[in-house]
C-alpha cells in the first residue's frame, strides 16, 4: 500500500470516528431526556405523596428513600451523558492521550483547531488564530509523505481513544438509568398504594 491509499484509509477512519462521536452525542442527548422525564415523575410524586401519612409510617420511609436514591442515580446518569456529549470539548488532547511533549508534529497531529481551543500555557506555540493558521500551513507544506502518514495515525488515535472514552462514559450514563427506574418504580407503586 502507498502513501496516498494509507493516507485515504486513515482519512476513512477518521472520517468514520467523526460520524460515531456525533452518533455518541445524540445518544446521550436522548439519555438526558429520559432522565428529564425521570426527574419530572419525581417531582410530581414528591408534590402529590399524602401529608397527612403519620411520621413513622412504613410507607413513607419506603417513599423517601427509593425518591432519594432515584434522584441521586439520576444526577449520575446525567452527569456521564453529559460528559460523554461533551468529551472533546473538556479533555486536553496531548496530556488526556500521553501524546509525548517532545513530539515535534503535536501540534501538527492535532489539527490547528484542536491545539487553538485545547492547550494550556506550556503547549502555546502561537499569538493568535491566524498565527496558528500560517504555522499549521507551512508545516503541512513541509512535510513528507511518512510525516502526513504520522500525524494523520496520530488524530486517528486521539479521535478513537476519546470515542471510547465518550462510549464509556454513555454506557455508564445508561446503566445509572436504568438502576433509577427500580426506585422509581417502588415509588409509584407506594404512591398508588397510599392512594387507592
Amino acid at each position: 500500500m502507498n502513501a496516498d491509499d494509507q493516507l485515504e484509509l486513515i482519512k476513512w477512519l477518521i472520517d468514520n470516528q467523526n460520524s460515531l462521536r456525533s452518533s455518541t452525542s445524540d445518544r446521550a442527548s436522548v439519555i438526558v431526556t429520559a432522565d428529564a422525564f425521570l426527574l419530572a415523575g419525581i417531582t410530581f410524586l414528591i408534590e402529590r405523596f399524602p401529608s397527612n401519612i403519620t411520621q413513622n409510617s412504613y410507607e413513607k420511609l419506603i417513599f423517601i428513600i427509593c425518591t432519594s436514591v432515584t434522584v441521586v442515580l439520576l444526577a449520575f446518569s446525567i452527569l456521564y451523558a453529559v460528559t460523554a456529549a461533551g468529551q472533546s470539548i473538556w479533555k486536553k488532547p496531548f496530556k488526556a492521550f500521553q501524546i509525548n511533549d517532545s513530539d515535534q508534529l503535536k501540534f501538527f497531529a492535532l489539527g490547528a483547531r484542536n491545539s487553538y481551543f485545547l492547550y494550556d500555557k506550556k503547549e502555546r506555540k502561537f499569538k493568535d488564530f491566524s498565527n496558528a493558521v500560517s504555522l499549521f500551513e507551512e508545516e503541512l507544506k513541509s512535510s513528507t509523505p511518512n510525516q502526513l502518514i504520522k500525524s494523520a495515525s496520530g488524530t486517528l488515535l486521539y479521535g478513537t481513544r476519546l470515542h471510547l472514552s465518550s462510549w464509556n462514559n454513555l454506557r455508564r450514563s445508561m446503566r445509572f438509568l436504568f438502576m433509577a427506574i427500580i426506585p422509581f418504580t417502588v415509588s409509584i407503586l407506594v404512591f398508588f398504594v397510599k392512594f387507592f
